[in-house]
Protein backbone atom coordinates (compact mmCIF):
# COMPACT_ATOMS: atom_id res chain seq x y z
CA UNK A 1 0.00 0.00 0.00
CA UNK A 2 1.34 3.45 -0.86
CA UNK A 3 2.06 5.90 1.93
CA UNK A 4 -0.34 8.87 2.06
CA UNK A 5 1.25 12.25 2.89
CA UNK A 6 -0.59 14.13 5.66
CA UNK A 7 -0.88 17.88 6.07
CA UNK A 8 0.65 19.37 9.21
CA UNK A 9 -1.54 21.29 11.59
CA UNK A 10 -0.25 24.66 12.69
CA UNK A 11 -1.42 25.55 16.21
CA UNK A 12 -4.30 23.08 15.82
CA UNK A 13 -5.87 25.12 12.98
CA UNK A 14 -5.90 23.93 9.40
CA UNK A 15 -6.80 26.55 6.81
CA UNK A 16 -7.98 25.67 3.32
CA UNK A 17 -8.97 27.62 0.22
CA UNK A 18 -12.54 26.49 -0.42
CA UNK A 19 -14.29 23.15 -0.71
CA UNK A 20 -11.97 21.82 -3.41
CA UNK A 21 -9.02 22.31 -1.10
CA UNK A 22 -10.89 20.53 1.72
CA UNK A 23 -11.57 17.59 -0.60
CA UNK A 24 -7.84 17.33 -1.28
CA UNK A 25 -7.06 17.03 2.45
CA UNK A 26 -5.33 13.66 2.83
CA UNK A 27 -6.79 11.13 5.30
CA UNK A 28 -6.29 7.41 5.84
CA UNK A 29 -9.37 5.12 5.60
CA UNK A 30 -11.84 5.21 8.53
CA UNK A 31 -10.79 8.61 9.84
CA UNK A 32 -12.00 12.17 10.26
CA UNK A 33 -10.20 15.46 9.75
CA UNK A 34 -9.97 18.26 12.27
CA UNK A 35 -12.07 21.28 11.37
CA UNK A 36 -10.70 22.73 8.15
CA UNK A 37 -11.26 26.48 8.24
CA UNK A 38 -11.88 28.25 4.96
CA UNK A 39 -9.97 31.46 4.38
CA UNK A 40 -13.31 33.23 3.86
CA UNK A 41 -13.69 33.31 7.66
CA UNK A 42 -17.29 32.04 7.63
CA UNK A 43 -17.05 28.40 6.61
CA UNK A 44 -15.42 25.24 7.87
CA UNK A 45 -15.36 21.68 6.62
CA UNK A 46 -15.19 18.24 8.22
CA UNK A 47 -13.77 15.56 5.95
CA UNK A 48 -14.25 11.89 6.78
CA UNK A 49 -13.36 8.67 5.01
CA UNK A 50 -14.97 5.26 5.06
CA UNK A 51 -13.18 1.89 5.05
CA UNK A 52 -12.33 2.16 1.36
CA UNK A 53 -10.98 5.70 1.69
CA UNK A 54 -13.97 7.36 0.02
CA UNK A 55 -14.31 10.93 1.29
CA UNK A 56 -17.36 12.75 2.54
CA UNK A 57 -17.10 16.51 3.02
CA UNK A 58 -19.55 18.33 5.29
CA UNK A 59 -19.74 22.11 4.99
CA UNK A 60 -20.69 24.32 7.93
CA UNK A 61 -21.13 28.06 8.29
CA UNK A 62 -20.53 29.81 11.56
CA UNK A 63 -21.00 33.27 12.95
CA UNK A 64 -19.44 34.83 16.02
CA UNK A 65 -21.55 34.56 19.15
CA UNK A 66 -22.65 37.99 20.36
CA UNK A 67 -23.75 38.31 23.96
CA UNK A 68 -27.07 40.12 24.27
CA UNK A 69 -26.89 43.43 26.12
CA UNK A 70 -27.38 43.00 29.83
CA UNK A 71 -29.93 45.59 30.86
CA UNK A 72 -31.19 45.70 34.39
CA UNK A 73 -34.68 46.13 32.96
CA UNK A 74 -36.42 43.12 31.52
CA UNK A 75 -39.37 43.02 29.18
CA UNK A 76 -41.69 42.82 32.18
CA UNK A 77 -40.43 46.14 33.57
CA UNK A 78 -42.48 48.14 31.08
CA UNK A 79 -46.19 48.92 30.91
CA UNK A 80 -48.36 49.21 27.84
CA UNK A 81 -49.93 52.50 26.85
CA UNK A 82 -53.35 51.26 27.99
CA UNK A 83 -51.97 50.19 31.39
CA UNK A 84 -50.38 53.63 31.77
CA UNK A 85 -53.64 55.35 30.80
CA UNK A 86 -55.58 53.23 33.34
CA UNK A 87 -53.12 54.24 36.06
CA UNK A 88 -53.39 57.92 35.06
CA UNK A 89 -57.18 57.72 35.22
CA UNK A 90 -57.03 56.10 38.65
CA UNK A 91 -54.65 58.77 40.00
CA UNK A 92 -56.87 61.52 38.63
CA UNK A 93 -59.96 59.96 40.22
CA UNK A 94 -58.27 59.53 43.60
CA UNK A 95 -56.89 63.08 43.52
CA UNK A 96 -60.35 64.43 42.68
CA UNK A 97 -61.98 62.36 45.45
CA UNK A 98 -59.47 63.60 48.03
CA UNK A 99 -59.49 67.26 47.04
CA UNK A 100 -63.04 67.55 45.76
CA UNK A 101 -61.77 68.63 42.37
CA UNK A 102 -62.98 66.98 39.21
CA UNK A 103 -60.68 66.59 36.25
CA UNK A 104 -57.09 65.60 35.91
CA UNK A 105 -54.26 66.31 38.32
CA UNK A 106 -52.71 68.61 35.73
CA UNK A 107 -55.95 70.59 35.37
CA UNK A 108 -56.24 70.87 39.14
CA UNK A 109 -52.65 72.06 39.45
CA UNK A 110 -53.26 74.66 36.74
CA UNK A 111 -56.42 75.83 38.48
CA UNK A 112 -54.64 76.15 41.81
CA UNK A 113 -51.75 77.98 40.18
CA UNK A 114 -54.03 80.51 38.42
CA UNK A 115 -55.83 81.43 41.66
CA UNK A 116 -52.58 81.83 43.53
CA UNK A 117 -51.97 85.54 44.11
CA UNK A 118 -48.25 84.97 44.20
CA UNK A 119 -45.79 86.07 46.85
CA UNK A 120 -46.60 89.16 48.84
CA UNK A 121 -44.05 91.72 49.80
Amino acid sequence: MPTIPFQQQVNGIVKVNGRDSAIQYQLPPNSMSPALFDNDGKTFYIVSTDGTGTKTVETFEYTPHVEPPTDKLSGTDYVSRSEFQNLTDLVNKLYGDIHGIHGSVQEAATAVGSTDAGPTE
